[in-house]
């Protein structure tokens, strides 16, 4: 004989102890009496501090690993940081992670050094409650506590696995997506939740619009994406609830929920308030931490996003936050090669000077707030720089690297000086990697070989190849330079030069940076404006590819990257932007005039793109511009005296706007509701 499924049995009790059932067994004076006394009850409070009962957004976490502190560190920063308004942070501990006292006071300190309106409230649960279990009591204790927020963030925080890593980095990726997800709640009221693209789920979904982590992680790279057909008729009641007219089995098919429980949330709408209201007459069940217990939670995880939906309420996606890295042109400075070839004090800037043509921005003055012609020696100018890449959204540079084995250079490295004082002097103190701009050195500044070489380029053999790591590995231990997987990143522009050396060269730079402590290096090459040519060679080697957008025009897209290319083999690719083109200087043809307008609406479809294209597999969804000061050929992200900040405003703006992506309209029965 079958057992009915457990969810089967409670899909209908989680319907009647919503709608007051449970109290015909447990009198509702009496449980909400042991509820404040503490007979029953989902935590024990551990600290709480109450700074303002206005604050209208709030930060729910639940924790059930013990490495939490850096886990949600990054999450916490960015949200703290996002608005001036005041905030709350509730952090709820299970399974024996509850922190001790004195780290307690360590984190209450840490919060309120970031914000100085940040309540506080801090719990351990009695057992080990599902996580929405936990969200709910957690709000239903905000509640009870005096404050009830408007938007809400719910981050679950368990054994560290990428699902959790995409929720992270898609709702809290940067203060930037933080402000993008509260402008989408101010501006679309029938918006009432968020999750990261890829994660919502129902019966009818396709597996390939799911986020690769989904994918794999949750659903076992099934086809099929939904929820079992005996999960569907568990929570049939539910999805019945204030429904009308409504079929059995139509509500069956809009079961829905959020892969990983990760979403920011509407707190006011209907639903949320359903579910808060019941948590005291459900404790009793929950607690019981068995088979039927487990279920009721699984019912909890599909009612809130289900029954939003039942009421025509939009659910929408976001893409992990665009992490902006910014191409670095490390001149602007005495250099012994430069002055050999062109002159004592030669630099881009002379060159952008002595130009008589019309049409090119300059450095905006320092009088007027920019930076002018600078010396990039000069260590406040970095910090400057740092400053305003920094509250314009930019997360780390460039920096373009010079390595020469063949005649004409003085040293193998060149124009090295600006990353070297980057390593000791701080300036600009950012996350960065290093970019090799691997081609000769040509008068017009070309990187063909055929044209008048000043520096040529023959890539050694071991021994040059070991030097060379040697010098890259002084940068790699640096604690701001950026890492996958802790394998530091390095770019090679155009890997495809370097023809049958690349691949014993890679296979030597990988197994040195094993012996130095890295599982490895995460080398990615550049699709420009060659890609038809040469992209592909030994693609197999790399590990990803980004779009060179200054050389990249016609391929990715125009002024932005919108698709990922079909032809690009390596298994990642990063899309990126320009701010136009113009080689006139260099004596070179060729240009692209883009508008701060034309950039900022170009990253906004292409962010748009992103949420539309969750399949997209990433592991960080790096964001390449060029570049941050490319004078010579006019590509900058710096202010300049003919748009002043406009770029860089511009670069904000998108950022702080990244639009969210609702679920389709769905037409069942007489009733539209929404589904994936």
């Amino acid at each position: 004989m079958n057992r009915m499924h457990p969810f089967a049995m409670f899909g209908s009790l989680l319907l009647f102890t919503l709608l007051g059932g449970v109290s015909a067994q447990i009198p509702e004076a009496t449980l909400l009496e042991n509820h404040e006394k503490g007979e029953i009850r989902l935590a024990e409070v551990r600290r709480y501090v109450l700074r303002s009962r206005n604050a209208r957004l709030g930060l729910f976490v639940q924790i059930g690993h013990h490495d939490w502190a850096s886990q949600i560190s990054h999450c916490l920063e960015e949200v703290l940081s996002a608005t001036d308004e005041p905030t709350g942070v509730h952090l709820n501990f299970v399974n024996g992670t509850a922190p001790s006292d004195d780290e307690v006071e360590e984190l209450l300190g840490y919060v309120q050094g970031k914000h100085s309106k940040a309540n506080i409230f801090v719990t351990n649960s009695a057992g080990a409650a599902a996580d929405m279990p936990q969200f709910l009591m957690q709000l239903d204790s905000a509640t009870r506590g005096g404050v009830d927020y408007d938007i809400v963030l719910k981050l679950r925080v368990s054994p560290k696995d990428d699902v959790q890593q995409l929720a992270s980095q898609s709702l809290c990726g940067s203060r930037f997506q933080v402000r993008s997800v509260l402008n989408a709640f101010a501006t679309q009221p029938s918006l009432d939740l968020i999750a990261p693209a890829g994660t919502i789920i129902d019966r009818k979904m396709s597996a390939k619009h799911l986020a690769p982590p989904v994918f794999s992680k949750i659903l076992g790279n099934r086809t099929w994406a939904g929820p079992s057909a005996s999960s569907a008729k568990g929570v049939r009641s539910l999805l019945l609830m204030n429904t009308g007219n409504v079929g059995l089995h139509e509500a069956e098919d809009l079961t829905t929920y959020v892969a990983g429980g990760s979403f920011w949330l509407r707190r006011q709408a209907e639903p949320v308030k359903t579910a808060v209201s019941a948590i005291p007459r459900l404790a009793p069940l929950i607690q019981q931490h068995n088979d039927e217990a487990r279920a009721l939670e699984h019912a909890l995880e599909c009612f809130v996003t289900t029954a939003l939906r039942l009421r025509g309420r939009s659910l929408a996606t976001m893409p992990t936050a665009p992490k902006v890295i910014a191409m670095y042109y490390p001149q602007f400075h005495k250099v012994p090669e430069l002055e050999k070839f062109f002159g004592d004090g030669y630099t881009d800037w002379k060159a952008l000077q002595d130009f008589k043509g019309q049409g090119l921005r300059k450095p905006l003055s320092e009088e007027r707030g920019g930076l002018g012609f600078y010396d990039l020696m000069k260590r406040q100018v970095r910090g400057h720089q740092a400053n305003l890449a920094k509250t314009h959204g930019v997360h780390g540079f460039s920096y373009y690297h010079y390595w020469f084995n063949g005649e004409g250079g003085h040293n193998k490295s060149v124009m090295w000086k600006v990353p070297y004082q980057v390593l000791h002097d701080g300036q600009p103190n950012l996350p960065y990697f290093l970019t090799w701009a691997n081609e000769p050195w040509t008068k017009r500044f070309t990187g063909n070989a055929g044209e008048d070489v000043l520096i040529a380029q023959t890539y050694g053999q071991r021994e040059q190849w070991e030097e060379h790591f040697e010098h890259l590995v002084q940068y790699f231990k640096d604690h701001r330079y950026m890492k996958i997987d802790n394998k530091p990143i390095f770019a090679i522009l155009r890997p495809q030069l370097l023809e049958g050396k690349l691949e014993p060269m890679l296979k030597l730079w990988r197994s040195l940076a094993v012996q130095k402590g890295f599982p490895g290096l995460y080398i990615i090459s550049s699709v420009g404006r060659r890609f038809y040519e040469e992209h592909n060679y030994k693609a197999e080697l790399l590990d990803g590819a980004f779009h060179n957008s200054a050389n990249c025009r016609d391929l990715c897209g125009g002024v932005a990257s919108n698709r990922d290319l079909f032809l690009v083999k390596e298994p990642h690719q990063y899309w990126g932007a320009t701010t136009g083109f113009d080689g006139r200087v260099h004596g070179n043809g060729g240009a692209m005039k883009v508008t701060p307008k034309d950039f900022q609406h170009a990253l906004v479809q292409s962010f748009a793109n992103m949420t539309a294209m969750p399949q997209r597999h990433l592991p960080e969804n790096l964001f390449f511009v060029g570049s941050w000061n490319h004078w010579a050929e006019q590509h900058t992200l710096e202010p300049d005296d003919t748009y002043v900040f406009g770029y860089l405003s511009a670069l904000r703006n998108a950022l702080e706007h990244v639009q969210p992506k609702k679920l389709e309209a769905l037409k069942t029965g007489s009733t539209t509701h929404e589904s994936v």
